[in-house]
């Protein structure tokens, strides 16, 4: 891998969703912890210990739901993915299916296909409109799953988005999830980079459950990996005020189960508010500077990108490289950018693109410099291959 100084020529890695910019702020805080109390080295409530949820439960009110937050209804887990999953197994028998509008992230394929073996049904938008959510495309990719015979008991959204780093409109929202409601759907709305706008204000989705009809229909995920650059941790969250959901979520996650040292960790950061308040703060400049830069860099080497308002990424319009028009087009073009410039990216089809020619660019786990750097490799190989 790139190293300036002891490996200049290695590979740079533009396809990891990771926030690396923000660890210098928490490192004082994560190097003097207070000492262990007793009770935390022995068994004690699985979804997240009673000062834990607590002190998440004022967090999450304060800079992600914006409203009240029962701690009862906070389910910690070892991780998005493993608590992706179990919504998968809880919510979805094998073979019945979960909507995911595209782009977006790959590992929802992971998440739910691999052990729970639910069938994940892209729902793809429109590129000519910038992959906005449009309700019709929706319940047209509902109706046919339901034609073909495949059940739809869920649909997923990422808000903000990722890969499209965006964040939806408060309105568009509402009519999505008033749409899955009026079909019993469950809605799952994971908003792991609720702290991560800079260009806008977070829209979350929880104040649906003030609605009696969609509260046990609607599920909500946040985690430490993204907003608070924690990804080792493995800590992250349903909040759901689903009952029966908060119980079967107390059986299961025996088998992942966050760590109650890191709780207790983590508590104290997040009971002092002057500190937190201006960490979120500084995260939403650092991001803010980052984006720029990635855009002005873009804009310099002449590469078409849709522009962000939220996370660590951007999608960047690569079509006008592809050699032919195929999803094997893109995979050429994506292979010769890793071998040939060293740079790798994360291909439009690994997000479920409508289309090929797609990249995803994330500028958060490197440095300027190695950023700058990698999209300049690319620019020149592309360039080169043009001749």
């Amino acid at each position: 891998m790139y190293d300036p100084q002891s490996n200049p020529e290695g590979y740079i890695n533009l396809s990891v969703a990771e926030n690396k910019l923000i660890f210098e702020p928490l490192r004082p805080r994560l190097e003097t912890l207070d000492r262990i109390p007793e009770d935390y080295a022995h068994y004690g409530d699985f979804t997240g210990r009673a000062a834990f949820k607590e002190a998440l439960g004022n967090f999450l009110e304060r800079h992600v739901f914006r409203r009240p937050v029962n701690p009862a209804g906070i389910c910690m887990g070892a991780g998005a993915g493993p608590v992706m999953e179990f919504l998968a197994m809880a919510l979805m028998d094998p073979g019945e299916g979960i909507i995911i509008p595209t782009p977006y992230y790959p590992g929802f394929d992971i998440d739910h296909v691999w052990r729970p073996q639910c069938k994940v049904i892209p729902a793809h938008m429109s590129s000519a409109e910038k992959f906005d959510l449009d309700l019709s495309i929706l319940e047209k990719t509902r109706k046919e799953a339901e034609d073909g015979g495949t059940r739809v008991k869920a649909i997923m959204l990422c808000s903000p988005s990722n890969p499209l780093g965006r964040t939806w409109p408060k309105e568009k929202l509402r009519q999505v999830l008033a749409w899955a409601h009026s079909y019993k759907i469950h809605a799952i709305v994971t908003e792991v980079y609720a702290v991560s706008c800079f260009g806008t204000e977070h829209n979350s989705s929880a104040d649906i459950l003030d609605d009696p009809e969609a509260r046990p229909y609607t599920h909500l995920l946040w985690s430490f990996s993204k907003d608070f650059g924690l990804s080792g941790f493995r800590m992250a969250m349903i909040y759901t005020e689903n009952p029966e959901l908060q119980a079967a979520f107390g059986n299961m996650v025996y088998f992942f189960g966050a760590s109650a040292y890191l709780m207790h960790a983590i508590t104290g950061i997040l009971k002092d508010r002057e500190f937190v308040d201006n960490f979120v703060l500084k995260v939403k400049r650092t991001l803010k500077d980052a984006y720029t830069y990635t855009a002005d860099v873009l804009n310099e080497f002449g590469f078409k990108f849709l522009p962000a308002d939220s996370g660590f990424f951007v999608l960047v319009d690569m079509r006008e490289f592809l050699e032919e028009n195929s999803w094997e087009g893109e995979r050429k073009l994506w292979l010769s950018l890793l071998q040939g410039a060293k740079v790798n990216f994360t291909p439009g089809a690994a997000c479920h693109c409508v289309e090929p020619g797609w990249m995803r660019v994330c500028f958060a786990s490197l440095t300027p410099e190695a950023l700058r750097l990698g999209l300049l490799r690319a620019h020149k190989h592309l360039s080169q291959a043009k001749k």
